[in-house]
């Protein structure tokens, strides 16, 4: 089964926590990640801000083994974290900046599209 996560949760909140462990459940099942779709606030698991850093949260996103990290462009200029994404220590991993075109591209390929907090 396909199965695409939204999260629009801060990194600090329990929620953002339940996405994660969820996508290492399907990651360590016989399941597919095929997107993890960071908007909203939800950007700053992957990307760091100027007021702090997604390093660690990061790093544990990336072992999730996801086909593709998106992170929402409006989000991402919300927070001001673009430059970050240019830091990445990951070159190899498919973590990159997209519209509501690559969510709803993502979402007709799912089986199952799951969100993990508040919608905008």
């Amino acid at each position: 089964m396909k199965f695409q996560v939204i999260v629009s949760a801060a990194p600090s909140s329990l929620t953002a926590r339940q996405a994660l462990r969820y996508c290492e459940a399907v990651s360590a099942s016989d399941h597919q990640l095929i997107q993890v779709f960071f908007l909203n606030a939800g950007v700053l698991n992957l990307l760091s801000n100027k007021k702090g850093s997604a390093e660690p949260v990061q790093a544990q996103w990336l072992n999730c083994n996801a086909k593709e990290y998106v992170c929402c462009i409006n989000a991402v200029e919300e927070y001001a974290c673009a430059e970050s994404l240019e830091q990445t220590d990951e070159p190899s991993t498919d973590i990159h900046i997209a519209g509501m075109a690559q969510l709803i591209s993502a979402t007709a390929e799912a089986d199952r599209s799951i969100t993990f907090g508040q919608g905008s």
